[in-house]
């Protein structure tokens, strides 16, 4: 009986760790995903290829909030606003997506991620393929007025307008990386 005991107690610390790391929930509907967003603790936000779900309980039930052609990204920010990146657009919700407006920025690039300052800047990166010309796109776009107006911000990046990744740190710092087919040493990583 003794070894029985002193068996359990060594198999019983080692039962804990294997509990599952990833849970699912019974539901996630829509087609492909292209990002997932969190805002405090119990508030998700999903693009699809065709919109924008939101789940106000953990990700148990989902409700598409957004219908849209084409998104390719989602972000929320901390205020809550949160932005959909399309096809030459930028879909925006101040009021957890609820309602929506949306900007063109006059071209069929993807627009892929966002960043955001610490001061509230918002900054959009576009980037495309043709099978003429390769890598294409239309850089980085910056907001001031949280999303409801965009204008380029490419001074610098010369003919490297197919954005690949974008960051901002703490300090207010952007890195982008860039698509260079060429591999010539002349771009791929940016600062500012």
């Amino acid at each position: 009986m003794k070894q029985i005991l002193f068996c359990l107690l060594l198999i019983l610390p080692g039962i804990a760790p294997a509990q599952k790391f990833w849970l699912t929930t019974y539901e996630f509907p829509g087609g492909p995903k292209t990002g997932i967003a969190a805002l405090g603790d119990s508030l998700l936000f999903a693009g699809l290829t065709d919109g924008v779900l939101r789940s106000d309980n953990e990700g148990d039930n989902w409700q598409q909030i957004l219908w849209a052609s084409q998104i390719v990204s989602i972000q929320v920010t901390p205020d809550g606003t949160i932005l959909a990146g399309g096809v030459g657009k930028i879909f925006i919700s101040n009021d957890f997506g609820d309602s929506w407006d949306s900007v063109s920025l006059g071209h069929d690039y993807l627009v892929l991620r966002f960043a955001q300052l610490p001061n509230g800047h918002l900054f959009a990166i576009t980037a495309g393929t043709d099978p003429n010309f390769g890598y294409v796109g239309a850089g980085v776009y910056c907001s001031v007025d949280q999303g409801l107006s965009w204008e380029q911000r490419n001074n610098g990046l010369n003919n490297y307008l197919s954005a690949d990744q974008i960051a901002a740190d703490a300090d207010g710092r952007l890195y982008l990386t860039v698509r260079n087919e060429l591999s010539n040493g002349e771009g791929g990583f940016f600062y500012s």
